[in-house]
């Protein structure tokens, strides 16, 4: 992540700012309400502590959905459940839990295997 600040901040942008344990809360009640009984992983939450999603070089991670966010800034990201939500459409895609996407790829959790996957996005 360092890195990653280091090149935005060269190109006057900057990172999002980190969620707080409230959010990460509303968070978690908001994906029970509409994705289900998913538990989001530590590392997830560590990092969405760390910076809300990220869009950096055809790499997106998804964040926390910005009707969730407390200080709402017009930031313009993909939040996780409204994302999970599209990728849901499609039944069989509901058995992963889907972090993040690039042109090729999507960044998810097989919750029935519990592993993580990188998926070739259908054309």
């Amino acid at each position: 992540m360092n890195e990653i600040k280091k090149i935005e901040e060269k190109y006057g942008s900057s990172l999002r700012n980190p969620v707080t344990d409230v959010e990460i809360s509303k968070l978690q009640l908001d994906i029970q309400e509409k994705l289900g009984n998913i538990e989001l992983p530590k590392t997830y939450v560590d990092f969405l502590k760390t910076v809300n999603g990220l869009d950096f070089n055809g790499l997106v991670i998804y964040g926390v959905d910005e009707h969730l966010l407390d200080d709402q800034k017009g930031e313009d990201l993909q939040g996780f459940v409204d994302t999970n939500e599209i990728w849901y459409e499609n039944e069989w895609q509901k058995q992963y839990i889907f972090f993040g996407d690039s042109d090729t790829a999507w960044y998810c959790l097989d919750l029935q295997k519990e592993i993580y996957l990188e998926l070739d996005i259908p054309l």
